[in-house]
């Protein structure tokens, strides 16, 4: 298994220091259609008011960057977030 880091754009209704809220419903809102799982979430930066950087780490069994790009379709839903875009897909090394 590796994990992959997804960072995403999200704009959201949500307070502007309200990094609880934004872990919640990034984490809530996430679906994967593909062969990869959550495997955490976290807030890597404050935009404004209501826009976040997410950092999502995904674990999945594909090889390399190539494959998991093709083989995952990733998108968010989530009453709270208004818009997400993925910005960068990476491998996440420890």
């Amino acid at each position: 298994m590796k994990n992959f880091e997804i960072m995403v754009a999200i704009s959201t209704t949500i307070q502007e220091n309200d990094r609880d809220t934004a872990v919640m419903a990034l984490s809530d809102s996430i679906n994967i259609d593909g062969n990869a799982y959550l495997y955490d979430v976290d807030i890597y930066d404050v935009k404004g008011q209501g826009d976040f950087i997410g950092k999502v780490t995904l674990t999945s069994t594909d090889s390399d960057i190539e494959s998991f790009s093709i083989n995952n379709l990733i998108s968010f839903e989530h009453h709270e977030i208004i818009n997400a875009k993925i910005e960068q897909i990476a491998p996440a090394y420890s």
